[in-house]
């Protein structure tokens, strides 16, 4: 008897279920298709994204472009994603742990399956400008603690998708190029129009709203020091004064690694005040002023919010697998991977449970873990929606992620 996973009432866990060959054979799949099918549901389950494609790469070369119909409707029966949907995520999840060696090459047909999964993701980055305070003129200058955390929070979250979208949209262009001619003969015109779209120019569009992002956010960096600065000069010690002196440290950082990752090309900067010469010496006496002015407070601080820091990625964030509670097995070797999280693309606030209603997903979402582990083996959990999915955040050199958000957009 063949076996495929089976999504049970709850948090998407997985579980095995009979798959019936009648039902593969209704739907025109031979046995050896329905063992790759099987085998790239297997994957999902383990989160083997190398493994899945692989094993789609095999399912691929069997079966033509009305069989895969059938294959989406036994995926959507069984309460898997779309086939679209699971090998764009697994390149996409490769791609940004920076091991796309361990993928297939793309050929034409999944090709064809996964461009409207990653496009749906890409036109959530259209007329970002109306969408994002960071983008907005003139640029926000909140002067207060919240509003500064508010402003670099969304700024990081916004840094990541665009960062990753022009990495999937560079990917598109090199693999597009590389299917042959004759894999582009047997597929319709549509279809070759679909797959010679200048996905190039889109990478580069991407590439330069980063950078015009990293300016701005490197100008709020620059109006927090001052900001900082000013705080770190009142005689008595205040919250504001006690965040300044942690936030002083990481905003010449910032801005120091952005000067340095911009040094030789000052003409080519979008905002005049990158242009200006004395820029770079006003910045270096509001680093030295505040680090006098903040003496000892600075390490205090540090150590406080860099526990926050640890506290927060602990009781927010969710692991990249087994919906939330648990890890990527590239976790093994990767140290990237180990570090990868889905976050919340807004400061949490967390929800009080009993007042949470039966529709909206509680903050935090897992209260007690272990709890939600043991829920898991007696394979008795709460469904969580799909709706609420969102976007990822990679910052400091982390990557990190979101599956889940927890505010509606």
């Amino acid at each position: 008897m063949r076996h495929v996973l089976a999504v049970v009432a709850g948090l998407g866990i997985v579980v095995t279920q009979s798959w019936g060959a009648a039902r593969a054979e209704e739907e025109k799949l031979n046995p050896r298709a329905a063992a790759a099918l099987e085998k790239v549901a297997t994957s999902y389950q383990r989160g083997d994204a190398a493994g899945m494609l692989k094993s789609a790469a095999l399912l691929l070369k069997r079966l033509d472009a009305p069989q895969w119909a059938g294959v989406d409707r036994l995926l959507a029966e069984h309460g898997l994603p779309s086939s679209g949907r699971l090998f764009g995520e697994a390149r996409r999840e490769l791609l940004l742990l920076g091991v796309a060696r361990e993928m297939p090459k793309l050929g034409a047909r999944e090709a064809l399956l996964i461009l409207p999964e990653l496009e749906q993701e890409a036109r959530k980055l259209e007329d970002l400008d109306g969408k994002h305070e960071i983008l907005r003129e003139p640029l926000p200058d909140p002067r207060t603690v919240r509003g500064y955390r508010d402003l670099l929070w969304d700024a990081r979250a916004l840094r990541d998708d665009l960062k990753t979208a022009g990495t999937v949209a560079a990917y598109l262009a090199d693999a597009t190029r590389r299917i042959s001619r004759r894999e582009l003969r047997k597929l319709e015109q549509s279809e070759q129009d679909a797959l010679m779209a200048d996905y190039e120019q889109a990478a580069r569009d991407y590439q330069n709203k980063l950078a015009e992002l990293d300016e701005r956010t490197a100008e709020v960096h620059w109006r927090r020091l001052q900001w900082a600065r000013d705080m770190l000069g009142q005689p008595s010690l205040t919250k504001e004064k006690f965040y300044a002196a942690y936030t002083w440290s990481e905003d010449a950082d910032a801005l120091h690694e952005f000067l340095s990752s911009r040094s030789g090309s000052e003409s080519g900067f979008q905002r005049p005040v990158w242009r200006q010469p004395e820029t770079a010496t006003e910045i270096e006496q509001l680093v030295s002023q505040s680090g006098q002015l903040a003496s000892d407070l600075t390490h205090k601080s540090q150590r406080f919010f860099n526990g926050l820091q640890w506290w927060l990625r602990g009781r927010y964030g969710l692991g990249t697998h087994a919906f939330g509670l648990g890890k990527s097995p590239l976790a093994l070797r990767l140290p990237a991977a180990r570090m990868m999280l889905w976050m919340p693309n807004e400061p949490p606030r967390p929800l009080d449970p009993v007042m949470v209603s039966q529709s909206d997903p509680p903050v935090p979402l897992f209260d007690r873990r272990h709890h939600y582990w043991w829920a898991w083996e007696g394979r008795n959990v709460n469904r969580i929606s799909e709706k609420n999915r969102a976007t990822k955040v990679d910052r400091d050199g982390e990557v990190i992620r979101q599956i889940v958000s927890y505010h509606d957009a």
